[in-house]
């Protein structure tokens, strides 16, 4: 799909013109990689699924300058993900406050 701004021109003649424009669209790659990673960990795709053929082809279809990573590479940036995500994980529970009374009876 096709997204276009509108622009008015106004000619020498003085007469007033409406002209669509097509929006500027660029790849942004890192997005796309996030986009990767997050489908292989969402739907527990194996890393070997990356490097099939109807996979690549796939991905192809999205963008033919995308550079699918390697399985290596992304177990890697999965593995970045966890470690954000553990980050955040750690911070919202350091603030949390509460005071736990255990009792053990012998």
């Amino acid at each position: 799909m096709i997204d276009f701004n509108t622009r008015i021109i106004v000619l020498e003649d003085g007469s007033v013109h409406t002209v669509f424009v097509p929006k500027s669209w660029h790849f942004d790659k890192d997005a796309s990689r996030k986009v990767h990673v997050r489908m292989i960990i969402v739907h527990e795709l194996p890393f070997i699924h990356i490097e099939r053929e109807d996979f690549v082809i796939f991905e192809k279809l999205y963008h033919v300058d995308f550079v699918i990573p390697s399985r290596y590479m992304t177990v890697g940036d999965c593995y970045a993900i966890f470690i954000n995500e553990r980050k955040k994980m750690k911070s919202v529970f350091q603030k949390l406050y509460s005071k736990i009374c255990f009792t053990i009876d012998t």
